[in-house]
Protein backbone atom coordinates (compact mmCIF):
# COMPACT_ATOMS: atom_id res chain seq x y z
CA UNK A 1 0.00 0.00 0.00
CA UNK A 2 2.95 2.12 0.44
CA UNK A 3 4.30 1.68 -3.70
CA UNK A 4 0.56 2.17 -4.76
CA UNK A 5 -1.31 5.17 -2.54
CA UNK A 6 -0.48 6.94 -5.21
CA UNK A 7 -2.82 5.14 -6.97
CA UNK A 8 -5.55 6.33 -4.88
CA UNK A 9 -5.12 9.74 -6.17
CA UNK A 10 -4.67 8.88 -9.58
CA UNK A 11 -8.12 6.99 -9.90
CA UNK A 12 -10.00 9.38 -7.61
CA UNK A 13 -8.47 12.54 -7.49
CA UNK A 14 -6.63 14.90 -4.91
CA UNK A 15 -9.89 14.73 -3.07
CA UNK A 16 -8.84 11.57 -1.71
CA UNK A 17 -4.90 12.47 -0.89
CA UNK A 18 -6.00 12.23 3.00
CA UNK A 19 -7.01 8.84 2.21
CA UNK A 20 -4.01 7.75 0.34
CA UNK A 21 -1.58 9.00 3.39
CA UNK A 22 -3.31 6.97 5.88
CA UNK A 23 -4.21 3.46 3.86
CA UNK A 24 -0.31 2.03 4.63
CA UNK A 25 -0.65 2.47 8.45
CA UNK A 26 -4.33 1.39 8.34
CA UNK A 27 -3.46 -1.64 6.47
CA UNK A 28 -0.35 -2.18 8.65
CA UNK A 29 -2.64 -2.03 11.25
CA UNK A 30 -4.03 -5.61 9.63
CA UNK A 31 -1.21 -7.54 10.82
CA UNK A 32 -1.80 -7.05 15.18
CA UNK A 33 -5.89 -7.02 13.97
CA UNK A 34 -4.96 -10.83 12.36
CA UNK A 35 -2.39 -11.70 15.96
CA UNK A 36 -5.71 -10.31 18.02
CA UNK A 37 -8.14 -11.78 15.95
CA UNK A 38 -6.87 -15.51 16.18
CA UNK A 39 -6.26 -15.29 19.62
CA UNK A 40 -9.81 -13.48 20.20
CA UNK A 41 -11.35 -16.61 18.24
CA UNK A 42 -9.51 -18.93 20.68
CA UNK A 43 -10.67 -17.08 23.81
CA UNK A 44 -14.25 -17.63 22.47
CA UNK A 45 -14.20 -21.29 21.56
CA UNK A 46 -12.22 -22.76 24.47
CA UNK A 47 -14.84 -20.58 26.42
CA UNK A 48 -12.06 -18.22 28.37
CA UNK A 49 -14.62 -15.72 29.35
CA UNK A 50 -12.09 -13.43 31.32
CA UNK A 51 -9.54 -13.52 28.06
CA UNK A 52 -12.10 -12.60 25.48
CA UNK A 53 -13.48 -9.27 27.94
CA UNK A 54 -10.16 -8.69 28.58
CA UNK A 55 -8.99 -8.80 24.82
CA UNK A 56 -12.19 -6.95 23.65
CA UNK A 57 -11.82 -4.07 25.82
CA UNK A 58 -7.96 -3.28 25.52
CA UNK A 59 -8.85 -3.33 21.38
CA UNK A 60 -11.68 -0.75 22.42
CA UNK A 61 -9.82 1.20 24.84
CA UNK A 62 -6.31 1.17 23.05
CA UNK A 63 -7.67 2.88 20.18
CA UNK A 64 -10.87 5.51 21.90
CA UNK A 65 -8.41 6.49 24.48
CA UNK A 66 -5.49 8.12 22.13
CA UNK A 67 -8.31 8.76 19.42
CA UNK A 68 -9.98 11.41 22.05
CA UNK A 69 -6.45 12.82 23.06
CA UNK A 70 -5.29 12.86 19.06
CA UNK A 71 -8.33 13.54 16.84
CA UNK A 72 -8.87 17.34 18.51
CA UNK A 73 -5.23 18.34 17.21
CA UNK A 74 -4.31 16.04 14.57
CA UNK A 75 -7.76 14.94 12.52
CA UNK A 76 -7.67 12.18 10.24
CA UNK A 77 -3.86 11.20 11.67
CA UNK A 78 -4.68 10.92 14.50
CA UNK A 79 -7.15 8.45 14.05
CA UNK A 80 -4.81 6.51 12.22
CA UNK A 81 -2.18 6.48 14.39
CA UNK A 82 -4.84 5.67 17.41
CA UNK A 83 -6.28 2.73 15.24
CA UNK A 84 -2.61 1.37 14.71
CA UNK A 85 -1.29 1.85 18.19
CA UNK A 86 -5.03 -0.04 19.56
CA UNK A 87 -4.12 -2.70 17.41
CA UNK A 88 -0.90 -3.35 18.58
CA UNK A 89 -1.92 -3.27 22.60
CA UNK A 90 -4.66 -5.57 21.49
CA UNK A 91 -2.06 -7.63 19.57
CA UNK A 92 0.00 -7.58 22.73
CA UNK A 93 -2.75 -8.39 25.57
CA UNK A 94 -4.39 -11.07 23.18
CA UNK A 95 -1.01 -12.95 22.82
CA UNK A 96 0.12 -12.76 26.82
CA UNK A 97 -3.37 -14.12 27.80
CA UNK A 98 -2.61 -17.03 24.96
CA UNK A 99 0.93 -17.26 26.83
CA UNK A 100 -0.57 -17.56 30.03
CA UNK A 101 -2.97 -20.18 29.51
CA UNK A 102 -0.33 -22.44 27.91
CA UNK A 103 2.32 -21.61 30.81
CA UNK A 104 -0.91 -23.55 32.70
CA UNK A 105 -1.47 -26.33 31.06
CA UNK A 106 1.74 -27.36 31.90
CA UNK A 107 0.61 -27.50 35.59
CA UNK A 108 0.01 -31.23 37.13
CA UNK A 109 -3.56 -31.87 37.48
CA UNK A 110 -4.15 -32.83 41.32
CA UNK A 111 -4.54 -35.59 42.73
CA UNK A 112 -7.93 -34.71 44.53
CA UNK A 113 -10.96 -34.52 42.07
CA UNK A 114 -12.46 -31.98 43.69
CA UNK A 115 -9.95 -29.61 43.24
CA UNK A 116 -8.98 -31.40 39.59
CA UNK A 117 -13.03 -30.31 38.99
CA UNK A 118 -12.20 -26.61 38.38
CA UNK A 119 -8.98 -26.65 36.14
CA UNK A 120 -9.90 -27.07 33.02
CA UNK A 121 -7.47 -28.38 30.78
CA UNK A 122 -7.25 -28.27 27.19
CA UNK A 123 -4.71 -29.83 24.54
Amino acid sequence: TALGRDLVTSVYGDDYSDAARILPPLVAACIPWAITSVYLTEARVLHRNVDTVAITVALTAAILVPALLLVPDEGIDGASTAFVVGNVVAAVVAALCHIWHRNRRSVPVPDDPALAEGLVLHP
